[in-house]
């Protein structure tokens, strides 16, 4: 399946470094994300994760990232696009972690990994995974 990705000039992220402040992640079944893009804002204004999770985003191509997610949030999406509605996965992360989409733990299903470097701090690996009901 297509693999929508939007991401910032590499040559402008820069590490964050490790403190005793914690990695705020926030996990969301949007059940379709294209009516909730106020719900949203909302949730990150008030949250303000590092990173998002999501899954039933129930997007395509036709939607850009940018239209969905503020512009200091990079976004890694796996769309279904394969004839079903429904369905569909995202990472956001916020532009100040330095972030690398792992394409070589894509499968079939309906996943999205990335891993997470923080300096001082190993690695962390994280992903959003959606079996659909059928």
């Amino acid at each position: 399946p297509p693999l929508a990705t939007s991401s910032p000039n590499q040559n402008k992220l820069t590490k964050r470094k490790a403190s005793k402040q914690k990695l705020k992640a926030c996990v969301i079944n949007f059940q379709g994300i294209r009516n909730k893009t106020t719900d949203l804002a909302v949730c990150l204004d008030q949250h303000s994760p590092d990173v998002v999770l999501g899954t039933e985003t129930h997007l395509d191509d036709s939607v850009n990232s940018s239209e969905l997610f503020p512009p200091n949030y990079t976004v890694i999406r796996k769309d279904r696009n394969f004839g079903k509605r429904g369905g569909g996965v995202l990472l956001a992360f916020k532009n100040d972690l330095v972030v690398t989409h792992r394409m070589d733990l894509d499968t079939d299903c309906e996943t999205v990994w990335a891993t997470i470097e923080i300096q001082g701090t190993k690695p962390i690996t994280i992903g959003s995974c959606y079996r659909s009901h059928t």
